[in-house]
């Protein structure tokens, strides 16, 4: 049986989960991307990558801050702002 090396978590690599691929975690460690996927499932982190996007959300980006619309559809905030910034759709600003 091959010997098992207990994966040393710090606060940086896991603040990274669920904002960069896994596999580019994966790198930074030097484990693989299952080690990684693993781990941030474990912690409920989502994926960076998420396909909800439709036309309806795509319509709502910009109207509301990027962390609320990612909260409300279970996403990132990344993951919205990164599709705000595809489709040219400046930041929400609040009047006044």
């Amino acid at each position: 049986m091959p010997k098992q090396y207990k994966v040393a978590w710090t606060d940086e690599i896991i603040a990274l989960m669920g904002v960069i691929p896994d596999t580019e975690i994966a790198k930074m460690i030097g484990y693989n991307r299952n080690t990684v996927m693993r781990k941030r499932n474990s912690l409920g982190i989502k994926s960076p990558y998420w396909s909800g996007w439709n036309k309806r959300r795509d319509k709502k980006l910009g109207t509301k801050l990027d962390k609320d619309l990612a909260k409300k559809w279970g996403c990132t905030r990344p993951t919205v702002q990164q599709r705000r910034k595809k489709l040219g759709i400046p930041p929400y600003k609040k009047n006044g």
